[in-house]
């Protein structure tokens, strides 16, 4: 079993001004995923995706962005964050490198 923590549509909607509308155009954007279920009401998500989608209710409250440019805002985020961990282990093995050549 795994250790993921997975959280229901309706759990989801307990949360402060998240309907299960949101949810579905959030889904409906792959700006979230769900896990499991086919149906609304079945969607189960991690925790990871319910952070995501409280970002994209910020970006979207804060910017007046539609669905469509907060998946690319959130696209481009996680771009971002994936070359940053790419430079860092790059620039490790570069140190590493440099000091073995030494």
């Amino acid at each position: 079993m795994s250790n993921v923590l997975h959280i229901t549509c309706t759990e989801l909607c307990d949360l402060d001004g998240i309907t299960e509308e949101i949810i579905f155009e959030a889904v409906e954007y792959g700006v979230i995923n769900p896990v499991t279920g086919n149906a609304v009401s079945d969607w189960m998500f991690t925790a990871c995706e319910a952070a995501q989608l409280k970002r994209a209710m910020r970006l979207q409250q804060d910017l007046e962005l539609d669905w469509v440019a907060i998946a690319l805002v959130i696209n481009l985020q996680q771009e971002n964050e994936t070359l940053q961990q790419e430079n860092q282990r790059l620039q490790q093995r570069l140190q590493r490198f440099l000091s073995n050549d030494t």
